[in-house]
């Protein structure tokens, strides 16, 4: 995420490899710590981190990605 993008939505960097980006709300894999019943997403309309209050009842989408070489290190 980019939110300097002067570009505006998707807010990503200038450059990405990602094609048909929709502006809507993507899972991310990372369960609230607090409330395993919780779970992050990650908003290209927003620009925004956003938590989802149940897993079960979020409308957010499933964007599967892998890390590239030196995944690691970004």
């Amino acid at each position: 995420m980019d939110p300097n993008n002067p570009d505006g939505n998707p807010d990503l960097p200038p450059g990405h490899p990602f094609n048909s980006i929709l502006l809507n709300d993507y899972w991310s894999a990372t369960t609230n710590a607090d409330n395993s019943s919780q779970a992050w997403d990650v908003s290209f309309e927003a620009s925004d981190v956003l938590l989802t209050n149940d897993k079960t009842n979020s409308p957010a989408l499933a964007w599967c990605v892998r890390g590239g070489v030196n995944a690691g290190q970004h």
